[in-house]
């Protein structure tokens, strides 16, 4: 009890104290609201100090009081207020001023309603099975409040019709929606039966709300009548069993969680502080009355320690020992008979022992309501003790359940027997002996018939699915793996009560094992292939059904772009979850039916599925049935319903999942290459590894979540152009813009069935989606980009159609969406697609016509399956529910494997599936109990949304910024989006016309073949292939010009032969003809594929460095040059940002340059037209991604194809100097200068600023050259050493030749990271002589490197060994390169080299003269690529090799000037880029070139064709590609150098 002086103390600060809060903590009133709360109390409870202050106080005046919050929530409390109220007690308030009165009390004058519930009067309240509390809704159409008026005159409520007698949209009156609902419904007779199916869900939920309202005040009635008098402690969980126990009296069958979570909230704001709750020991509530004194818990401690000493004082053995052999009698005595095969429903645990082992979990003796914890235990120990005690003589539920369950899904037989032991299970081989006796029971069932599941019934409309399913177990030879084909069932639940299938009684026995006979098909006899009779389309208008998904799907994207930065709405299925979830789910039956042991690609094991189908039909007494395949299957099918007549009523369907993967290969097909593949690996939605799958439609999931984003992603772009082309063309709709973000802003918050029916019925929404549509279209026609993938966003929202029409059970959008896919299949070359959807679209829509009762069950959503129970987006194919139960379950460890090829065991183990899969769910009901779950699918969990919402901002971002907007009206050309490539016209054309000529072959072949009564071209008949070309079509083909005539080059290595017998036919003179290079390409010089021959560099190098030790030792002051490229490509850049790149390169750099107090990064320059085109082009062969931006923040995915393009490769460039620039990443330079250059331009880095050298601008190209230049400042700068890192030939031979004008010590970073050394090139090159190294430059360049052609079958280590002894060689390629011309007088040192390199002993100096004595001496039998090359080739040759030397020779000039390459052996190609231009005479002489090729048109036969009269072989260069006398082409052989390796690079140990 409180002490009086205190209580005197805290009466003076609080002016209401009724609490034993003596704290300081006091508050003030905070509103007008809270005062006048207050005083109302005050009134009635008579309260002079409150009143008095009321007193004098102006209107909307608060006084100046203080109390503590707990004095105030007692005095203020409702109940203990209306109590007061309802003994009479009268308010007095004459003292206080009539302008203070509570606003309730005195009737309104105001023109508006209080903003609180018309229907509770309460202003909030928290929604139902929700912590949030639920907002107040404006009434403000006038349909509400007619609603309101026709149900408060049915129910003759006056309080309601008294507000309505003005009008709730003027007065602006505000009600709960679940309020609104509960009194507007109509509660008649009529309207119940009316409403029922589709308001059962909503009259469920108000029944429960209102049986918890009832049970929760008889809660509180039991607490103020029997707690508070009789004061005790309770556990928390004896008030929540109460209300339990309420609720199920009230027909309530489960809980909600939120009902028992919210109990003590409930009675909290109920009685306040008057009762108080505190944990125990194990942290469960415990609650009394604080009431409840100290003497009274003083003696109830005081007499359960004298009943618990009593119990102690007892013989506690006798008693264990008693209650032991009690539960024993009580086991042993009750008759339970158990039928055989068990019955796993039966009840075998006593009452005795669950009564026992509720006491002994819970700690109760009279436990009413166990906890379902409690119960599951009490049933699980119960079973264990049963089982034990009975010596498992009686075999309780879990002991059978639990041993399925364990083969099932493990298929682990030790796993059974160790719980066996245990006494949890059955032992396996008991196991086995239900098992056996389910199958022979099953099969008594079915003597005469195919045996039905026994929850498939007779005249419930039934749908059949079969597949094949192939085991490619592992066999000795390879051969004799299982082919099958798997059934099921599906049937709509049956409503009502079944009638229970009776049972034949099995004898119980011990056999473990069946010998099921395998049955051997029949043959059938295909005969003659027979096409389907005449057929008309009929006319099916599904407008209406494509338009709505259409602008369902526009709504889920306005509203998923509504707030993206913080999003919150799910993807495209948890989008439609939401939109559906008042929709009623009744999940459908799916049955597993026997398996026929066949391979389903024969005709005998389809006749036999159909002749299943018929029985199946007549045992299940129906008129019709539907069967569903796979293509493959419908195929086959079809061919035997056209002639056996007896299978008239079975009608065939083609799956829709297999449809819909057949539609995402197409759609791979036609936009992998256009950039769809690029995109979907860079932007990381899809790894680049599964990306295949994904394109040819294997991955279904994958992608159809791939399309889906991809699809928002261009949406998305596309209500970005909306925006300016409505304000521009339609500008007077802008209201209805700005109301329709507004309804969608108010949608976002509250995404439920209801308010999306409202969005989608408002005018200013509906008018903006036509208004998007209109600008959609306009899309088509604006550029061929834009309308390119306006076609993708049609397959795409075909393809949802699909999944829709499937989810929804919407017939009519199957069939629409099934009409829109046929062109494309037509289009694409799907024939077998196009043939049979062709028919299968026609058949179905005859269905009104000719099969009205199935097409009465399809439109009731029987095409597809319910395979769930919760999800009301949940239906799928039926096709797909085959592949997702038996054909999935087949295959898990619980399933066929390990006896796959055991005919028998295959057929028993599909005759007892049903059971197992019964078992299954009855252990998991037992295993989780009857919990209240809401629905939960992936789609709906914020992780999911935030990585969904990520990848589409991914997919825009890499579109807008970095690759090309397909809607940007400035790119009007037909391009790849992440290559650039422009499609050719005639690539153009076929993607652009691709739907146009699908619909015209879609509309021939049906005319043609289904719709003539004797058609000319029959059913099956080869189908003509578009053959459309796409991206995937482009390839760059070298081409080569002669005589104005040209010729796609290809290695033909009989052409050099065949011209060779072309001259010696003519009898020309062989010398003459040999000075020709008899080829398109002189073969000496060239490769197959057209591009430059290639040596091994490396063994140049590797001669070389043979001459000089390592350096051990590099004197300081060093400077560091390094090959920038070179670095890059050394970097792994995928799954790092550009940013991160950046910065991992600069610590690279510093690491490089870890000793030198200088380091200059230098980078090659990239420009339109250069000579190293075709070596870059060759490095980078296959597809290469551009970007036209690099944004630091982009994931990269593609680290490769990105540095495939040249242009990249620029703007990398400039991307990171720009970065290096930024103070974050200058501060790794402590102590250092940085030089790095970009383009012309050159930049010296420090940790403090940049600035630009304009002392190394150069307008050289190369890298290779610029090192040297920026060695040249580094020496002149003061350093003593510079090291060059850069593993690469050329740079040491530009090194060995410019190291005399280099003052300063110079070195070459070679090998490897484990293994690096240091190439002293200033003390090689005193080892070598300085004649030697300056010829190096002319040598290297003339004998081959990146940009001129090495000799076939020549490497380099002759011409070195001949430089070093000969001072010939030394002075011819001395004065290569002096020159930007090459003089006869060097052409004539240039031509006895290259004899001496192909014949060292001869003394002929003239090309053309060896090759002549080479072909005598080898008597005709030499390939030209043998030869050395004529003079005419070795000439241009020349010119490249001197214009390579010459750009080497000025690498220490800043400005070099650089001759025209045109002029120097190259020439400008129809793309206007250079290509080597080979010879400047013709490929052999006129007489041969005139019978090179002949002229035949359509064949090539004797006496016309003059290669046949010549007995030679056709070329490339004949008119006629096709003819039989072309020689056969091998394979292109990949490229191999001429000696041992083909590495561009020096060798790394």
């Amino acid at each position: 009890m409180m002490q009086p002086s205190a209580r005197k103390r805290a009466r003076i600060d609080c002016i209401i104290h009724c609490s034993d809060d003596d704290s300081d903590a006091l508050v003030s009133p905070q509103d007008l609201d809270s005062w006048n709360t207050l005083l109302r109390a005050a009134e009635i409870r008579q309260h002079d100090p409150v009143l008095e202050a009321a007193k004098g106080l102006e209107e909307g005046g608060i006084p100046h009081i203080h109390y503590h919050r707990k004095c105030r929530s007692l005095f203020t409390m409702k109940k203990s207020l209306d109590s007061i109220l309802a003994k009479g007690v009268k308010i007095e308030s004459a003292s206080v001023d009539p302008r203070r009165r509570a606003s309730r009390d005195a009737p309104s004058t105001s023109r508006v309603y209080a903003k609180v519930c018309l229907f509770c009067e309460k202003s909030s309240k928290y929604m139902k099975a929700a912590k949030t509390r639920e907002p107040l809704i404006q009434c403000v159409e006038l349909r509400a409040d007619e609603k309101i008026r026709r149900a408060a005159t049915r129910k003759l409520n006056q309080r309601i019709l008294g507000l309505l007698s003005r009008d709730l949209v003027a007065a602006e009156g505000h009600y709960h929606k679940s309020c609104y609902k509960l009194f507007t419904k109509d509660d008649s007779p009529a309207a119940a039966r009316s409403g029922a199916g589709e308001n059962q869900e909503e009259s469920e939920g108000a029944r429960y709300e209102e049986a918890e309202i009832e049970a929760l005040e008889e809660l509180f009635l039991y607490i103020r009548t029997e707690l508070f008098p009789n004061p005790e402690v309770l556990p928390m969980i004896n008030l929540t069993s109460r209300l339990e126990r309420s609720m199920m009296s009230r027909g309530i069958i489960q809980l909600k969680p939120a009902t028992k979570k919210h109990v003590r909230r409930k009675i909290e704001t109920e009685f306040g502080e008057s009762l108080r709750f505190v944990p125990d020991e194990k942290g469960k509530l415990l609650i009394y009355p604080r009431s409840l004194s100290m003497d009274d818990l003083a003696r109830q401690a005081h007499k359960m320690t004298k009943d618990l000493q009593e119990a102690r004082a007892a013989n506690s053995e006798d008693i264990l020992t008693k209650a032991g052999m009690q539960l024993r009698n009580e086991i042993n005595k009750q008759d339970v008979s158990q039928p055989w095969p068990p019955d796993t429903d039966q009840n075998v645990i006593p009452a005795a022992v669950t009564k026992f082992l509720h006491t002994l979990l819970t700690g109760e003796c009279e436990c009413q309501t166990p906890s379902e914890r409690a119960q599951r235990l009490a049933i699980s120990f119960g079973s264990d003790l049963v089982f034990a005690v009975t010596s498992g003589k009686t075999k309780p539920p879990k002991h059978v359940l639990l041993s399925n369950a364990v083969k099932c899904l493990t298929g682990n037989t030790e796993l059974i027997r160790t719980l066996n032991r245990l006494g949890h299970c059955v032992s396996y081989s008991m196991f086995e002996e239900i098992d056996t006796a389910l199958c022979i029971q099953k099969l008594e069932c079915s003597k005469d018939d195919i045996p039905l599941p026994a929850n498939i019934y007779p005249g419930v409309f039934t749908t059949l699915a079969w597949d094949n399913i192939d085991r490619l177990e592992e066999t000795l030879s390879g051969a004799g793996t299982s082919h099958r084909v798997n059934g099921i069932a599906v049937q709509f639940q049956v409503a009502g009560s079944v009638p229970e299938k009776v049972l034949p009684e099995i004898t119980k026995s011990k056999i473990r094992s069946i010998t099921l006979t395998a049955s051997i098909l029949p043959i059938y006899n295909v005969g003659r292939r027979a096409g389907p009779p005449r057929i008309e389309t009929a006319y099916v208008d599904t407008t209406k059904e494509v338009q709505d998904s259409k602008t369902k799907n526009h709504i889920w994207l306005l509203t998923r772009m509504s707030d993206h930065e913080n999003q919150s709405i799910s993807s495209w299925t948890g989008f439609n979850i939401k939109i559906r979830r008042d929709i009623a789910v009744v999940q459908d039956t799916v049955s597993y039916l026997p398996t026929i042991n066949a391979p389903a690609t024969e005709m005998s094991t389809v006749n036999e599925v159909l002749e299943q189908t018929h029985a199946i039909m007549q045992s299940l007494q129906l008129n019709k049935i539907v069967c569903v395949f796979d293509q493959a299957l419908y195929a086959k099918a079809a061919e035997v319903l056209w002639k056996q007549e007896k299978f008239k009523n079975i009608i065939i369907r083609m799956g829709v999942f297999h449809t819909i993967c057949n539609l995402l290969s197409t759609i791979g097909k036609r936009f992998q290459d256009a950039g769809l593949r690029d995109l979907c690996v860079e932007s990381g939605v899809i790894a680049e590894g599964s990306v295949s799958g994904v394109m040819d439609g294997r991955r279904y999931n994958r992608a159809v979540r791939l399309h889906k984003l991809v699809y928002e992603a261009l949406m998305r772009l596309a209500w970005k152009g909306f925006l300016p082309w409505l304000e521009e063309n339609h500008s007077r709709d802008i209201h209805h813009l700005d109301g329709t973000l507004k309804n969608i802003n108010s949608f976002h918050s509250n995404v439920s069935q209801g308010t999306f029916q409202e969005l989608m019925e408002s005018e200013s929404c509906t008018h903006i989606l036509k208004l998007f549509q209109v600008y959609l279209e306009t899309l088509r026609d604006e550029h061929n980009l834009s309308a390119f993938w306006m076609s993708y966003l049609d397959m795409v929202e075909i393809m949802l159609d699909l999944v829709r029409a499937s989810r929804e059970g919407n017939w009519m959008l199957h069939l629409g969406a099934i009409r829109q896919m046929i062109p494309w299949c037509f289009a694409y070359d799907k024939v077998n697609y196009a043939r049979f959807l062709t028919y299968y679209y026609a058949m179905m829509s005859r269905l009104p016509i000719e099969h009205p009762e199935v097409h009465e069950h399809f439109m009731q959503g029987g095409f597809s399956v319910q395979i769930g129970s919760k999800n009301p987006f949940g239906r799928i194919p039926v096709d797909q529910t085959i592949e997702e139960t038996i054909n999935k379950d087949t295959q898990t460890p619980g399933g066929t494997k390990g006896f796959s090829l055991k005919g028998g065991a295959v057929a028993r183990y599909y005759l007892t599936s049903e059971y197992r899969s019964r078992y299954l769910r009855q252990l998991r009901a037992m295993v989780v109990g009857q919990k209240y779950t809401d629905f939960s699918h992936p789609d709906l969990q914020m992780p999911r949304i935030r990585r969904d919402e990520a990848d589409v901002q991914s997919l825009v971002q890499l579109m807008e910024t970095s690759w090309l907007n397909p809607f940007n009206a400035e790119q009007g050309d037909l391009v790849s989006l992440s290559t650039a490539t422009t499609a050719p016209p005639e690539v153009a054309k076929d993607l652009l016309g691709a739907y146009r000529i699908g619909e015209d072959a879609y509309q021939a072949f049906k005319e043609e073949r289904l719709e003539t009564d004797t058609p000319t071209i029959q059913f099956h008949d080869t189908m003509t292939k578009t053959k459309l070309r796409t991206f995937t079509n482009i390839r760059m083909k070298p081409r080569s010009q002669g005589h104005a005539k040209e010729a796609i080059l290809k290695a033909d290595r009989n052409l050099f032969g065949q011209m060779i017998l072309v001259a010696e036919n003519r009898k020309l003179k062989m010398s003459d003809v040999l000075a020709h290079p008899l080829g398109p390409l002189p073969w000496a010089l060239a490769s197959g594929d057209g591009s430059l021959r290639k040596t091994n560099k490396a063994a140049l190098a590797r001669e070389l460095e043979r001459n000089v030790s390592p350096a051990e030792v590099i004197p300081e002051p060093s400077a560091t040059i390094i090959d920038g490229m070179s670095l890059v490509q050394k970097l792994k850049g995928n799954d790092n940002t550009f940013s991160q790149l950046a910065g991992t390169a600069l610590s690279h750099v510093v690491h490089e340059g870890a000793k030198s107090r200088r380091i200059d990064v230098v980078f090659d320059v990239y420009k339109e037209t250069s000579i190293k085109d075709a070596e870059r082009a060759n490095r980078s062969a296959g597809t290469v991604i551009h970007f036209k931006n690099i944004q630091p923040g982009h994931n990269i995915q593609q680290w490769r194809k990105l540095l495939g393009s040249s242009s990249n490769k620029a703007s990398l460039i400039k991307f990171l100097v720009e970065e290096w620039k930024k103070p974050q990443h200058r501060e790794k330079l402590e102590g250092k200068e940085l030089y790095v250059t970009c383009e012309q331009l050159c930049f010296k880095i420090t940790k403090e600023q940049w600035e630009e050298a304009p002392e190394l601008k150069s307008s050289q190209e190369e890298a290779d050259t610029r090192l040297l230049l920026h060695a040249l400042h580094a020496a002149e700068s003061g350093y003593k050493s510079v090291i060059i890192t850069a593993e690469d030939t050329d740079v040491m031979v530009l090194c060995l030749g410019m190291c005399h004008k280099i003052p300063s010590h110079l070195f070459q970073k070679c090998g490897t990271k484990n293994r690096t050394r240091f190439l002293d090139i200033t003390t090689l090159s005193r080892t070598l002589g300085g004649s030697v190294c300056d010829s190096l430059i002319g040598m290297h360049a003339f004998t081959g490197c990146d940009t001129v052609s090495a000799f076939a079958g020549r490497g380099k280590m002759t011409t070195l060994k001949q430089v070093k002894m000969d001072k010939t060689y030394q002075d011819a390629f001395h004065e290569l390169g002096r020159s930007w011309e090459v003089s006869p007088e060097l052409f004539e040192k240039l031509q006895e080299i290259t004899c001496h390199m192909y014949l060292p002993s001869t003394h002929t100096t003239e090309v053309n003269k060896l090759r002549y004595e080479l072909f005598c001496a080898r008597r005709g039998e030499v390939e030209s690529s043998q030869l050395p090359p004529c003079e005419d080739c070795l000439f241009m040759h020349a010119l490249r090799a001197n214009y390579q030397a010459a750009i080497w020779r000025r690498s220490l000039q800043s400005q070099p000037f650089v001759a025209n390459p045109t002029d120097c052996g190259w020439m400008t190609d129809e793309d206007g880029k250079l290509a080597v231009n080979w010879m400047r005479g013709s490929p052999a002489p006129d007489a041969v070139m005139q019978l090179l090729s002949c002229k035949c048109v359509r064949s090539c036969e004797l006496p016309k064709c003059t290669c046949l009269s010549n007995g030679l072989k056709c070329t490339d260069m004949c008119r006629l590609q096709t003819c039989q006398n072309k020689a056969i082409e091998e394979e292109p052989v990949a490229q191999q150098s001429d000696s041992e390796s083909d590495v561009d690079d020096i060798e790394e140990d």
